[in-house]
């Protein structure tokens, strides 16, 4: 026996978990238990479908109504036009494309020439002339002045009316500075890579790129003079030695398992954590690190580092 939730009256069905006792029943209580929601368009409450969770509208004409195009005014010309929710949600302001491109320009007047001109708002506080040759009149209006002079190059006479920042000019055309140019260069061979390329002959030029010039090995003014010094000794050793891919040393003296490090105080100053990490390392591969702090590559300074070598690894030389 199972109770009708409608009519309470008691009926036999053959299904599991049968709960009416005919479809008149099934409507009429959906009816009385519907969940009460309010219209977003006209505000009035209204009986929501049990299986439609996502009615929220009383009628069609209301949908239509709310989710049709609106009367906005456009802010550029004022003019009023429909606009759809959907384009407002992208934010959509004008009523056409040609009043949207027009809304990012102003008319200015020349301050040259008194000329109104046409430019965007985003340049407007910059710029206030409308050409560039209202420009050059306007700050070189009574400051140009005549200058007589030969060419550096043909030697032809150079007078014309220049402004102050062009009165340093030497050459008569920019054919003739180029061939000035040119004739100041010279070819030579990059150290790193061995490629030609062209360089100024008064301040030549070792690599032809910036990576040429950080893949090679040069040493400074310090690790030479410490190279001559070691010859003197005649210790075996390596310069510019890779103790992994991306940690090299000064000098690596193999004999005595020893690091020789030329500390100069622009770098090494700053860099001292750095370099007591790099210590560690060192240390941790059974290697012992001297460190020899040098500004300048003087006589003086090699003579105390050869009194350190000796001191340090224990050699048995004159001291100096």
């Amino acid at each position: 026996m199972n109770c009708c939730l409608n009519c309470q009256r008691q009926y036999y069905s053959q299904r599991h978990g049968s709960k009416y006792c005919s479809r008149a029943c099934v409507i009429a209580y959906q009816r009385q238990h519907r969940k009460l929601v309010t219209c977003p368009n006209c505000k009035k409450a209204h009986p929501q479908h049990p299986k439609n969770n996502r009615q929220i509208y009383c009628s069609r004409e209301c949908f239509k109504d709310h989710l049709g195009p609106k009367q906005a005014q456009c802010p550029h010309c004022s003019k009023e036009f429909l606009l759809k929710p959907s384009d407002k949600k992208r934010g959509r302001r004008f009523c056409s494309l040609k009043c949207y491109r027009d809304s990012h320009y102003t008319e200015l007047a020349c301050k040259n020439c008194s000329i109104t001109f046409r430019i965007m708002k985003s340049s407007a506080r910059s710029q206030r002339f409308c050409s560039k040759a209202c420009t050059n009149q306007y700050w070189n209006r009574g400051t140009s002045k005549l200058i007589r002079r030969k060419c550096k190059l043909c030697r032809s006479p150079i007078v014309r009316m220049l402004p102050p920042s062009k009165m340093d000019r030497r050459f008569c055309s920019r054919i003739c500075r180029r061939k000035w140019w040119a004739s100041r260069r010279s070819t030579v061979n990059c150290r790193s890579c061995g490629k030609e390329f062209s360089t100024i002959k008064s301040q030549p030029n070792m690599f032809c790129s910036v990576r040429c010039y950080r893949l090679h090995p040069s040493p400074t003014k310090t690790e030479l003079m410490a190279q001559h010094v070691l010859d003197t000794l005649r210790l075996p050793y390596i310069p510019q030695a890779q103790l992994t891919k991306r940690k090299t040393v000064d000098f690596l003296l193999p004999k005595y398992k020893t690091v020789l490090e030329m500390d100069g105080p622009y770098w090494h100053d700053q860099n001292r954590d750095y370099d007591a990490k790099r210590d560690a390392f060192a240390q941790s591969l059974g290697l012992n690190v001297l460190r020899f702090r040098c500004a300048y590559a003087t006589p003086q300074s090699a003579i105390l580092l050869k009194r350190f070598l000796i001191r340090k690894l224990e050699l048995n030389h004159e001291s100096l």
